[in-house]
């Protein structure tokens, strides 16, 4: 039995230091991390098993919904990159409080939909989304009112490239909505198989993608030129029998591993000793199982509009700092640095 937690969560830092990777190829297009044609097939796999094991996405989903009911204004062109099932999709379409604002949605998925229901009126566009030229085929310059991608950009190669697009292609005081896993995602598996495969093999390699943090996508969505960034973090935690049957869901979301350099297999010795440190390491009494942990970014960028709010010009307040403080009665903790 799974039990979901979601919410903030305390956990060890156990980091493997793969943060900068990506965002370094990102920059580098001759350099990519991800093998296109690797995701492609697991994603393939990942559809033969319905939505049994599409719990994160559809929880990720809810939540940009959720976020979306809260604008004012009506989007009547909204594009999901990276659409897949259409998780995101389905929950703005069900939405009493969103389906009149979105008339004409579009999803861009990259693998094959094997039931082939869609009971919802939406234009699909069947293309690998980090092809961006190809979206001059189907959209316009500033034609769209929103573009929304779910738990796909973890996998993009090139993000300043497809962040610069999506820019380009969004209208004045157009929104850009996404979801990203990054951080401390699966610290747990990693940090595991880390010391296993020392222990077993004598080295370690790449299991587990290079994930961003917050900074990254921040200065992302700056390069990019998007206006008012606002980025917040989840955390949900999912409790597991065994390892193995953790593997195993992540493996049938599509989300093992399609790492440009992975190993082609792991040594069964390696995988006991990783499923063995893992119960020995995090198992919990409580959910009578062992947890993964999967980090959620939240971001909303904006196209550049005349009409948005501006920030002050520094030094431009008319309240002190300590006097806001005492006013909410709170202690301001200040920073010294020597000189």
């Amino acid at each position: 039995m799974i039990k979901q937690i979601i919410g903030t969560s305390r956990f060890k830092s156990i980091r493997a230091c793969f943060h900068s990777t990506i965002l370094k190829n990102s920059e580098d297009n001759k350099t990519p991390t991800f093998n296109r044609r690797v995701l492609l097939h697991h994603k393939d796999i990942s559809a033969n098993y319905g939505n049994a094991y599409d719990y994160i996405r559809d929880e990720i989903a809810e939540d940009i919904s959720d976020r979306l009911v809260f604008l004012t204004r009506d989007f009547p062109n909204v594009l999901e990159l990276g659409s897949g099932k259409g998780h995101v999709l389905r929950k703005i379409m069900q939405s009493p409080y969103l389906e009149d604002k979105t008339k004409s949605p579009v999803g861009i998925q990259n693998f094959h939909l094997m039931d082939g229901s869609d009971p919802f009126n939406v234009n699909r566009i069947h293309q690998d989304e980090e092809e961006c030229e190809k979206l001059d085929d189907h959209f316009k310059d500033q034609s769209l009112d929103m573009v929304v991608s779910s738990s796909y950009l973890h996998w993009a190669n090139n993000h300043q490239q497809l962040y610069s697009t999506i820019m380009r292609k969004l209208k004045p005081d157009g929104a850009f909505f996404g979801a990203l896993i990054g951080g401390d995602t699966l610290f747990e598996l990693r940090s595991c198989l880390v010391l296993a495969e020392q222990e077993r093999e004598g080295g370690v390699s790449p299991h587990i993608s290079p994930m961003v943090g917050i900074r990254d996508v921040g200065n992302l969505l700056n390069k990019a030129g998007f206006a008012l960034p606002t980025i917040d973090t989840d955390v949900l935690t999912v409790y597991y029998p065994d390892a193995f049957t953790a593997m195993r869901h992540i493996q049938y979301m599509g989300e093992n591993n399609a790492l440009l350099n992975r190993r082609p297999m792991v040594s069964r010795e390696t995988l006991l000793a990783a499923a063995a440190i893992y119960d020995n390491m995090y198992y919990d009494e409580q959910h009578k199982g062992v947890p993964a942990t999967f980090e959620i970014m939240y971001f909303v960028g904006w196209s550049p509009d005349p009409t948005q709010p501006k920030s002050k010009r520094r030094g431009s307040a008319t309240v002190h700092m300590k006097d806001l403080a005492k006013t909410m009665n709170t202690q301001l903790n200040t920073v010294t640095t020597a000189d």
